[in-house]
């Protein structure tokens, strides 16, 4: 998808209790004013999307809680397989914000390549994460009830459950926005 601009969910908004399933879709270069530039999810809506890619989508306005890759509200998202990288917020994540009863699941996929933190999860809202690697800029990397199992958090320290912290020592991307840029080095 590619819209100009939304208010959120400007690549897709689900909502209504709807369960649809989204295999290697791109939710790219969106632009909404509000949580969810790539995909926002509400209203009890349990959409699982699969080897997907979520880059360049960018939120703007007054919200701290922004999500420019993906926003929940009281849904439950499932992410597996999927990457994300070069999305960007005005508000405090960068790529995932789960709030107001939101449990979101992000399994087997990569988060990069963004200035702020990656994943929040507030006002009841949880995050499960699970054989993930996480990295970008910020510190820390994550905000709120956000739990990791078999994961690798760059610059982190986590407990338990098989983590890691340290750099992933990506390769060096020669086009930045290229979905194989972050390969392991």
């Amino acid at each position: 998808s590619q819209a100009k601009t939304a208010i959120g969910g400007a690549g897709v908004f689900v909502g209504g209790g709807a369960r649809p399933v989204f295999d290697r879709c791109h939710f790219e270069d969106n632009l909404a004013q509000s949580g969810g530039a790539g995909v926002c999810v509400a209203e009890n809506a349990t959409p699982v999307f699969l080897n997907s890619v979520f880059a360049g989508n960018t939120t703007v306005g007054s919200s701290d809680h922004h999500g420019a890759a993906a926003f929940a509200w009281n849904g439950h998202p499932e992410f597996t397989g999927c990457l994300f990288h070069g999305n960007a917020s005005s508000g405090n994540q960068d790529v995932f914000a789960c709030i107001n009863g939101c449990r979101g699941v992000v399994s087997s996929s990569t988060i990069a390549q963004h200035r702020k933190q990656a994943l929040g999860a507030w006002g009841g809202g949880e995050i499960q994460v699970r054989n993930s690697v996480i990295a970008g800029e910020a510190s820390p990397l994550y905000a709120g009830p956000v739990f990791f199992r078999h994961s690798l958090v760059a610059g982190g320290t986590l407990d338990g459950n098989g983590n890691v912290a340290g750099d992933p020592l990506f390769a060096t991307p020669q086009w930045p926005r290229r979905p194989n840029a972050f390969s392991l080095r």
